[in-house]
């Protein structure tokens, strides 16, 4: 079946693609998989009916009779309902929910979106050759400040450039990390734009650093992390 990157899915689902009834979200940005997991919910789920809708599960926990039980369940007061199964590398690659599952792929039911997490690990030929698979990868150095400057606006926060800036070079392409740093900036600025003094507050920047500081800094880090 077809394979997308994760701004092909965003950008086909905001054309107003109709979802598929099956996604495999693979790759290495577990931020980045949720960020899809929302987004094919809002186009597959109608809010509304959402509660009565919409089933989340670990994989690792089903059996074949609950795996059925949720992907064959008829949507209430709605034309689709959604199931997302997370850490599908965790189920058993000869188990018997394993096997149901890949059943259920090869004839899925029209009316379920399903959509299979993967948290880490290659990606399962079995799984991405029967849905459409989403290779979610780590974004590039220069696209990690609007990610950030995009995420601060989704929570209420509005960020200089030159914040954005210092908050990434101290922090790093983390996109984990750079949420919880926003999320106390918001806290911090209080509904006025945060600075460059907030991210120094907020994250402990060393007083006179500057951005060069901060990278050779981040880079020492990584190194003593793959070390």
């Amino acid at each position: 079946m077809a394979a997308l990157t994760f701004d092909a899915l965003l950008k086909g689902l905001k054309q107003g693609a109709a979802p598929g009834p099956v996604y495999y979200l693979h790759g290495e940005e577990d931020v980045l998989k949720e960020e899809a997991v929302r987004a094919l919910l809002e186009r597959a789920v109608d809010p509304a009916a959402r509660d009565f809708n919409l089933d989340a599960r670990a994989a690792a926990e089903l059996d074949p009779e609950a795996l059925r039980a949720l992907v064959d369940t008829a949507p209430m007061l709605a034309e689709r309902r959604a199931v997302v199964l997370r850490g599908i590398e965790q189920m058993k690659a000869k188990g018997k929910a394993r096997d149901e599952l890949i059943r259920y792929l090869d004839n899925p039911n029209p009316t379920t979106v399903l959509i299979l997490v993967q948290g880490d690990g290659d990606a399962a030929a079995d799984l991405a050759s029967r849905a459409t698979a989403v290779q979610v990868d780590r974004l590039s150095p220069d696209r990690v400040g609007r990610w950030a400057a995009h995420h601060a606006g989704r929570l209420g926060l509005t960020i200089e450039p030159e914040a954005v800036e210092l908050l990434v070079a101290a922090v790093g392409s983390d996109l984990g990390a750079l949420a919880q740093e926003l999320e106390k900036l918001a806290a911090l600025a209080h509904g006025r734009a945060a600075t460059r003094a907030d991210v120094t507050a907020a994250v402990g920047v060393r007083q006179g650093a500057t951005v060069f500081d901060l990278v050779d800094a981040a880079l020492e880090r990584r190194g003593a992390d793959a070390a």
